[in-house]
């Protein structure tokens, strides 16, 4: 057993190549390019190249778990972190990180359609603020959590009394206060769902007041997220609207685009199956290339060069040598572990945009029946497999400008 788990440590480990974000460039581009990657890092040996389409088959069924996990382990891990300082009697730190998990949480919602985790965030952030006793603060957080979910009861093994008290006095707040109603315009064929549960009616009525979210999928896994207000006896109107791919609002903000760049690539290789992934492109007037691992979840220091009137070949350029940047065990090495990460646009990778928006797996194919990475014997030699990922708090939108494309309405929430 041994011999064969020093047998698979000591081969080349496996490198996703996933296209590369250069502004303009389009699918087809990005999937030459990729192919040209993966033929030089073939003759190079250092590792083996797994191209677009073999990940689209390790990923089948699972982008939506990439998207949300994008969307909102930021959120979870603030969340955690902020109940495990509470837990610890540390509450005037746990409240910072609370109200920024919450706010992170609730842009995940809008772009995942995923409430769940946004409701639990309100309830713990009640939670604490009442133990702080700032009851008015326990009740707004309680209150919106009630808003997504009306029909939500706290557990008494969970909740003190007095915490249960103050959160039954939220709810009847905001039931009394009525209900409003949801229309969709736009809806066609498309799978909507409204505070996380699908939609099959025309409208939505009964909804208590206050901030609820769209998401909607058409047939072509184009998505549309939408954040809206509902009042008393009024009906909020939403217009759904599928346009270009988009992983992100665009930004100038380095910063942000670092952040959108580490958080992207967690997420993919928490499912990609494989124990790294290069990951390449301009960043102004420069190309760089580097690595994420999953396991050690750490990026690799950038090659870079002038992107010159070619990007794509000063990129390639730089490919056969990022392959000294990995250890004998498949992880990067520790003196090439980066402390910065590239400033990739998210949206200029046209074929990565198409692998997780738009997924359609090649050739014959079916459902994969791996639930764990391939390179697990690793992780038995020493190497421990990374899934868990950070996530972003930016978009998986087509199109931010809602058209009127007809009316649908949705049914009713008890």
């Amino acid at each position: 057993m041994w011999i064969l788990l020093a047998a698979v440590a000591s081969a080349a480990p496996e490198v996703a190549v996933l296209g590369l974000h250069i502004p303009g460039q389009s699918e087809a581009q990005g999937r030459e390019s990729s192919e040209r990657i993966v033929e030089s890092l073939t003759a190079s040996g250092a590792m083996v190249p797994v191209g677009p389409d073999e990940v689209a088959v390790r990923l089948q069924g699972r982008s939506s778990l990439v998207l949300d996990s994008y969307a909102l382990s930021e959120g979870e891990a603030l969340v955690d972190e902020g109940r495990v300082l509470y837990q610890n009697a540390e509450p005037d730190a746990a409240i910072p990180l609370l109200e920024a998990g919450v706010e992170a949480l609730s842009e995940g919602a809008r772009l995942s359609g995923s409430t769940g985790a946004l409701i639990e965030g309100y309830l713990t952030l009640g939670l604490v603020q009442s133990g702080m006793g700032n009851s008015d603060a326990a009740m707004e957080a309680f209150s919106a959590a009630v808003v997504l979910d009306p029909k939500r009861e706290l557990d008494t093994m969970s909740y003190p009394p007095d915490v249960i008290e103050l959160y039954t006095q939220a709810k009847a707040n905001v039931l009394k206060k009525g209900t409003g109603t949801l229309s969709l315009k736009g809806k066609g064929e498309s799978t909507v769902k409204l505070d996380g549960i699908e939609m099959s009616g025309p409208q939505a009525e009964g909804l208590a007041p206050g901030t609820h979210y769209v998401y909607a999928t058409d047939s072509s896994g184009a998505r549309y997220a939408a954040v809206t207000e509902v009042s008393p006896g009024q009906t909020a109107t939403v217009n759904l609207s599928f346009g270009g791919l988009s992983l992100a609002e665009p930004t100038q903000d380095e910063n942000l685009r670092m952040a959108q760049t580490n958080n992207l690539y967690a997420a993919l290789g928490a499912y990609a199956q494989t124990p790294l992934i290069l990951l390449g492109g301009q960043v102004g007037d420069d190309v760089v290339v580097a690595l994420y691992s999953a396991r050690s979840k750490n990026f690799s220091q950038a090659l870079s060069a002038p992107a010159g009137k070619d990007p794509t070949q000063s990129i390639l350029n730089l490919v056969p040598a990022i392959g000294s940047y990995v250890t004998d065990a498949g992880d990067i090495r520790p003196d090439r572990v980066a402390f910065d990460v590239p400033a990739l646009a998210p949206n200029d990778n046209a074929l990565l945009l198409e692998l997780l928006l738009n997924p359609q797996v090649p050739g014959p194919g079916g459902p994969v029946e791996e639930t764990g990475p391939r390179w697990g014997l690793w992780a038995g030699v020493g190497g421990v497999a990374a899934l868990g990922a950070g996530a972003a708090t930016w978009a998986v939108l087509r199109d931010p400008e809602p058209k009127d494309q007809g009316t649908v309405t949705l049914g009713p929430i008890p």
